[in-house]
């Protein structure tokens, strides 16, 4: 039986991603799509501690890992670094069968968010449409102007007269497509 200093480094390692305190050597070079010669190089330019685990192997801290993308990327401008860059980083390069959030494709995702919108209390239901449907005419817009530029036909966008409906139902407005403004 492990001892209980042991047993709590091995729980701690076996905790989802987002709660583990060190990121195994492979799964950082394949974050930052990167040979594993190159990241140990880089980590000793660098001065980036590295820790060794007889079950786990090389093994990079959170905050190493900062230092090491800051430092790899440092002529990116801005290079953003937070939370959410580091879920994204994860979710990304992750594809198991059992992914938290699945990707959708953009129209089923704009269907949820424009659901979504529609459940909100007022203004903020208005609000929030709007700035949607500020968003996807602005889209609608540098598409339109793509399409001119290569040549072809505009896209079609039903998922406006959707939002549209919404933002009538918001002021107050009829909701048939007829009688859209």
């Amino acid at each position: 039986m492990p001892a209980a200093a042991a047993m709590d480094w091995l729980r701690t390692m076996f905790m989802p991603l987002p709660m583990r305190p060190f990121l195994p050597a492979s799964m950082v070079c394949d974050l930052l799509d990167c040979d594993l010669r190159d990241f140990r190089r880089l980590c000793v330019l660098y001065d980036i501690p590295l820790h060794s685990d007889p079950v786990f192997g090389e093994l990079m801290g959170i905050a190493a890992f900062h230092r090491f993308f800051t430092a790899l990327y440092h002529f990116r401008d801005p290079a953003r670094f937070d939370r959410q860059a580091m879920l994204s980083m994860l979710h990304n390069k992750y594809s198991g069968p059992d992914k938290a959030i699945p990707v959708l494709p953009y129209e089923r995702r704009l269907d949820v968010e424009i659901r979504r919108i529609a459940k909100l209390e007022e203004p903020m239901r208005f609000e929030r449409a709007m700035a949607l449907m500020e968003a996807m005419e602005d889209a609608k817009t540098l598409a339109d102007f793509y399409a001119r530029y290569k040549g072809e036909e505009s896209a079609k966008m039903p998922a406006i007269d959707k939002l549209q409906k919404v933002i009538n139902q918001s002021v107050g407005l009829p909701t048939d497509s007829s009688s859209t403004p």
